[in-house]
């Protein structure tokens, strides 16, 4: 298995340190950097990963960090939908151009963390 490398972009630090904590997998998923959303394009330039993994809170940050990758620097994004993100906002950040949203009932669970993998290798082979 080929590893994937990513960059999460989480407001928050404590959680932005937890996800990139827990979802690193030795050989699997690799991050190279976690930041804000806010520094997307920033990050995302300088690290050039395969996936973007956003943590998408419905917030004006979230959809133009959305917007500023496929505008300037077109990766595969997956949004991490957690509890009281409506659907039809996470429909909003896909128009905007990511390729995949995964709802998060219970983050931390080894579940969700197994599933949160599977989907983040499953969206560095869309072509």
């Amino acid at each position: 298995m080929t590893e994937v490398v990513a960059v999460l972009l989480c407001p928050g630090d404590r959680l932005r340190q937890e996800l990139s904590q827990s979802l690193t997998q030795v050989y699997e998923i690799r991050f190279l950097e976690a930041a804000d959303p806010r520094e997307a394009i920033e990050v995302v330039t300088r690290q050039n990963p395969a996936v973007v993994v956003l943590v998408f809170d419905e917030s004006a940050s979230a959809l133009t960090a959305i917007q500023d990758i496929m505008a300037r620097k077109q990766t595969l994004i997956l949004l991490i939908r957690g509890e009281g993100v409506g659907a039809d906002a996470a429909a909003l950040g896909v128009e905007c151009g990511a390729v995949d949203v995964a709802a998060v009932q219970v983050p931390g669970a080894a579940g969700t963390l197994d599933a949160l993998r599977r989907r983040v290798r499953r969206v560095s082979r869309v072509t």
